[in-house]
């Protein structure tokens, strides 16, 4: 990934998100979207003691997942 360096001002406005912001241009055209590094948790409501439990249970093979779905159409 590249890496895009910003001037002090526009780092301090960004790092007062607390969500995705879209990145607009001086004409209002969205050239890009931003996530906050502190919005990297996905499932806060779930421990980290079970996220590490779910990660080691064994999964199925994405041949039986496609099977599965081919059978509900």
């Amino acid at each position: 990934m590249d890496v895009l360096l910003l001037d002090n001002k526009m780092a301090e406005k960004l790092a007062q998100a607390d969500a995705p912001v879209s990145l607009c241009n001086t004409h209002g055209v969205i050239v890009g979207y931003f996530t906050p590094a502190k919005e990297k948790r996905l499932f806060d409501d779930v421990s980290d003691e079970e996220l590490d439990r779910r990660a080691k249970e064994p999964g199925r093979p994405l041949a039986a997942i496609l099977a599965d779905l081919e059978k509900r159409r």
